[in-house]
Parts: structure tokens; sequence; C-alpha cells
């Protein structure tokens, strides 16, 4: 009968090592492939919190009032129905925009949200006690 004094399973040590290092690997590739995501979704989101503000307070509000000043100016026999009917369309495509921009900031919301998996408000009222910061990513 053989002793078995220097058979230490090596050939089963070496798998498991190489497994264990293989799972180290891909949670790296994983991470990183998530960090990656949530640049891209965090820089969108920026981008698209810009465009709200600029359709929000200068975009229709300039469409809005040309729509008055053109419908007055229409009552008053200085403008055509068809310039009233192009203010009419022109302050409903930005209001459209606005509402696109608007689903598409809550859209990436929710990106970032599954990608750090919880609540985006919770982990900026632990990360800061700026107001304002969190005020904005609440909207």
């Amino acid at each position: 009968m053989p002793l078995q004094l220097f058979d230490r399973n090596q050939g089963n040590l070496r798998e498991a090592h190489q497994r264990v290092n293989k799972a180290l690997d891909e949670q790296i590739a994983t991470d990183l492939w998530l960090k990656t995501e949530l640049v891209q979704a965090y820089e969108a989101l920026s981008a698209v919190q810009n465009e709200i503000g600029v359709l929000r307070n200068e975009i229709l509000p300039a469409a809005r009032s040309a729509f008055e000043v053109t419908n007055k100016g229409y009552e008053l026999g200085r403008f055509s129905f068809l310039e009233v009917l192009d203010a009419q369309r022109t302050l409903f495509q930005n209001q459209i925009l606005h509402v696109r921009a608007l689903a598409n900031y809550q859209r990436l919301i929710n990106e970032i949200e599954r990608l750090i998996g919880r609540p985006l408000n919770r982990v900026l009222n632990q990360r800061t006690t700026n107001s304002s910061v969190v005020k904005d990513y609440e909207e």
C-alpha cells in the first residue's frame, strides 16, 4: 500500500486558486463596466439637466411670449391667423421637447439608481448637506 505523504492534492489546489483568480478578474471587469456605465449616465443626466434649464428658463418663456404677442396682434388685426398658428405650433413643439427632456431625465435617474442599487436622493442626502444639490436631483 503506497503512503500518501507527499501528495497534498496540489493539482486540485492549483485549480481552485485559478478559479479564485478568474473570479477576481471577472469582478474587476464588472466593476469597471459598472463605473463606465455610471459615468456615462451621469454625464447624460448633466446634459439633460442643462437642456431642461434652457427650455424652462429661456425657450419656453420666449415661445409663450411670442404666441401671446402674436395672438394679441391677431386680435388687433396686425397678424394673420397663419402667423398665430405658427407661433402656437412653435410653443407646442417646445413644450413637447420639454416633456421629452423631463422623461429622459427620469429615465437616467432610474438608470443611475439601477446601477448604484439604491435611490439617488438617499445617496445624495448621505454625501451632501447642500439642499440645492439635493433639490435639483429630486425634481
